[in-house]
């Protein structure tokens, strides 16, 4: 599944409510406009794509990520596991992380 596919379908991802949040001026009067369409085309997902690349919202959304990932390892410290079940709840974690980055 592709970022452009998610912005055709309008999908609410962590990229796209940060833009909603961050944008300003005319560049978010576009974004709400394109938001509430029933389809989107080719020149909206662009707008859109163009947009998270200038206020990095895919950075923001791998900081993000990254903060909830050390988090749970935090809480995987916490709990009573084996060491094998830990190792593999940490790898299975990191590499989710690693895929979407």
């Amino acid at each position: 599944k592709s970022i452009s596919t998610d912005i055709r379908l309008k999908k609410k991802t962590l990229p796209v409510v940060y833009l909603l949040e961050k944008a300003r001026g005319a560049a978010s009067a576009h974004l709400l406009e394109i938001y509430q369409k029933d389809l989107l085309d080719n020149e909206d997902v662009h707008f859109v794509l163009d947009l998270m690349n200038s206020l990095d919202a895919h950075g923001h959304a791998r900081e993000v990520s990254r903060k909830f990932l050390k988090q749970a390892l935090a809480e995987l410290d916490r709990i009573s596991l084996s060491t094998a079940a830990r190792e593999e709840l940490q790898a299975v974690a990191t590499f989710l992380l690693e895929r979407e980055s």
